[in-house]
């Protein structure tokens, strides 16, 4: 069973990020009207839940995931292959709602490059 899924807003889901997080990257997004913004993107490690029946991986794409969400899957492995493909979709997304998604030298950046024919269109 994979989902996504919001973290219960009383849960303090950031500090699963602050020490936990194995993969912290920036790029830099480009609104319609040409105005700048840092987009930052923090996977946690995953870890067991329900009894080591699922495994949850902590995602946060800020500022176009509002909230930090959790990607389920059947092991840890597919947890975090999960998360780094929903990292990729919401740039994805981002980008075909007339955004642009740059590398931090302003350079495009090809999103396929970070999950090459999984993650949706580049």
């Amino acid at each position: 069973m994979t989902y996504l899924k919001v973290l219960d807003p009383g849960f303090d889901a950031d500090c699963l990020l602050m020490d936990g997080a194995i993969v912290r990257t920036e790029f830099l997004g480009r609104t319609r009207s040409g105005e700048r913004f840092t987009i930052e993107v923090s996977i946690g490690a995953p870890f067991a839940v329900q009894g080591g029946r699922v495994w949850t991986c902590p995602v946060s794409v800020r500022p176009l995931m509002p909230k930090l969400r959790s990607i389920d899957g059947a092991d840890a492995f597919q947890a975090l292959c999960l998360a780094c493909a929903a990292v990729v979709q919401a740039l994805a997304q981002y980008r075909a709602s007339g955004g642009a998604v740059l590398h931090s030298n302003g350079s495009a950046c090809p999103l396929d490059a970070y999950l090459p024919g999984g993650g949706g269109p580049a």
